[in-house]
């Protein structure tokens, strides 16, 4: 039977929460397990963890000591199973009541590798107005394959951490990558990227939403980076596809072919919503990022 777990990674985030707690346990579907990693915070989060778990006995705390976001998914990962289905949520973000029923009803309570929503944003004092997951009626987009177009292209299928849902075997495969440190705050791109290059089928719910909270503390969002850290973030991508192409014998530059295979299979909407080129532009586009990756040594 399939275990749903909801794996939230908290970093000094007591003064949220409770709130994110809240919205966890008071799912009108419950999860099966709640997992919650602390990343060696030092305010008072560990003291409301624990006041939690004497209240919730499916609620496995882990402390650790602080090694970013991509380390607090690693420290989890023996503790799922491949039956399982692995809800995402940063400590400072909530889940509306109604969200792990509709993503069920969403799935046809079927096994799906990788998922994600959109999110919902809120400043502290909206918290209350966001009473349900449902953002519409917008049709399901589904990407069969999306590994040539994340290889040759850098197309990024998916969106905040909050937002994913990963199917255990696939969360146990893509947590084999060794370099942690180079992820300590953007761990969403080191799973988007890492999915569409191992070939895992996306499916898009842009009737579903998550309440993304907007405050000070956000380490990425609306953050403008210098340009030390886009190149370091750049540099740490490359090395996430040179590692992942290496261990699947992929070719991290896959051909003109592979990537017109995948571009095929998008319909008007997908081409739109991944800011896809017509077949012309493709073309040009293509070609300047193999020009600029051979002339960069990659």
């Amino acid at each position: 039977m399939l275990e749903r777990i909801c794996l939230i990674n908290n970093f000094n985030y007591s003064k949220y929460l409770r709130q994110c707690l809240d919205s966890v346990f008071h799912q009108t579907t419950p999860f099966d397990r709640v997992i919650i990693v602390d990343d060696g915070s030092t305010d008072n989060s560990a003291e409301i963890i624990r006041s939690y778990q004497s209240q919730h006995r499916n609620l496995t705390p882990i402390f650790k000591e602080n090694g970013g976001q991509l380390s607090t998914l690693n420290a989890a990962v023996n503790l799922v199973s491949q039956n399982s289905q692995i809800f995402l949520l940063d400590a400072d973000d909530i889940y509306p009541p109604d969200y792990l029923q509709l993503i069920i009803e969403k799935c046809n309570n079927q096994h799906h590798d990788f998922t994600y929503c959109i999110e919902k944003f809120f400043a502290n004092e909206e918290i209350a107005t966001i009473t349900t997951a449902c953002a519409g009626d917008r049709k399901n987009e589904v990407f069969p394959k999306s590994s040539a177009l994340a290889r040759g292209l850098r197309r990024w299928i998916g969106n905040a951490t909050s937002c994913i849902t990963i199917s255990g075997a696939l969360f146990k495969e893509l947590l084999s990558y060794p370099v942690q440190d180079d992820f300590r705050i953007r761990a969403d791109d080191a799973l988007i990227f890492s999915s569409s290059i191992v070939g895992a089928k996306k499916i898009f719910f842009p009737s579903l939403q998550i309440g993304y909270r907007t405050h000070v503390n956000n380490s990425y969002h609306n953050a403008r980076l210098s340009a030390d850290k886009i190149r370091s973030h750049d540099a740490a991508v490359e090395r996430l596809f040179s590692w992942y192409c290496a261990k699947y014998s992929l070719n991290i530059r896959p051909s003109l072919a592979e990537v017109l295979a995948e571009y095929e299979t998008l319909d008007g909407e997908q081409k739109k919503y991944l800011r896809m080129p017509n077949r012309f532009r493709l073309y040009r586009k293509f070609f300047r990022y193999r020009l600029r990756s051979y002339s960069s040594g990659n």
